[in-house]
């Protein structure tokens, strides 16, 4: 008969953890971890032994993803000359293996939760916030924070941007923190 028993080894149950005693198929005698001994059926435990397994797996099957997120390797090497202008053409900063995968990472390093970033379509700007948040919550009218970081001809600001019940952007601390200047991915100042 085929099972995973051994006497005096552990495993557990819906009512806990318990030791086996004694085998003698179909049966078994256990003690469970808080005192009370019982005579239970082994093809039963077995199936019950192999769910908490799978269960246990399967949660850190989860977990694991959760941790990995999918994250390409970040490849931001510093911004390039190319890099402060109007459009995103030949541009790579905005991108989740660029700084904007960079921000959200160290984010999420500093901070314990997972932040993504999301490039916005055709501008020179992404965003950073955690995707288990909704983007949008219309039922109390509030929207979702986010961290917009930009660049242009002037050179780099960030700011805290969310919708109002009315649809309107609402900023919250703007301001250029960095005025065009930047190194080569030697490192060399341009």
């Amino acid at each position: 008969m085929d099972h995973p028993f051994k006497i005096s080894e552990t495993y557990e149950n819906n009512k806990g953890s318990y030791t086996v005693l004694d085998i003698f198929p179909p049966q078994m005698q256990i003690e469970y971890a808080h005192g009370p001994k019982s005579v239970v059926n082994i093809d039963m435990q077995a199936r019950i032994w192999d769910r908490i397994q799978t269960e246990r797996a399967i949660e850190e099957e989860v977990r694991q993803r959760k941790m990995r997120t999918g994250r390409l390797p970040i490849t931001f090497f510093g911004l390039e000359e190319s890099d402060f202008k109007e459009n995103v053409a030949s541009t790579t900063w905005r991108s989740c293996e660029g700084l904007g995968g960079l921000v959200s990472q160290q984010l999420s390093d500093i901070s314990g939760n997972i932040f993504q970033s999301v490039a916005i379509y055709r501008r020179p700007q992404f965003f950073v916030y955690p995707p288990e948040l909704p983007m949008d919550n219309q039922k109390g009218g509030a929207k979702l924070l986010k961290f917009v970081v930009q660049i242009n001809s002037e050179g780099l600001s960030m700011d805290f941007t969310l919708k109002s019940p009315t649809n309107r952007w609402v900023v919250i601390g703007t301001g250029l923190v960095f005025e065009k200047c930047c190194h080569s991915q030697s490192g060399k100042p341009i």
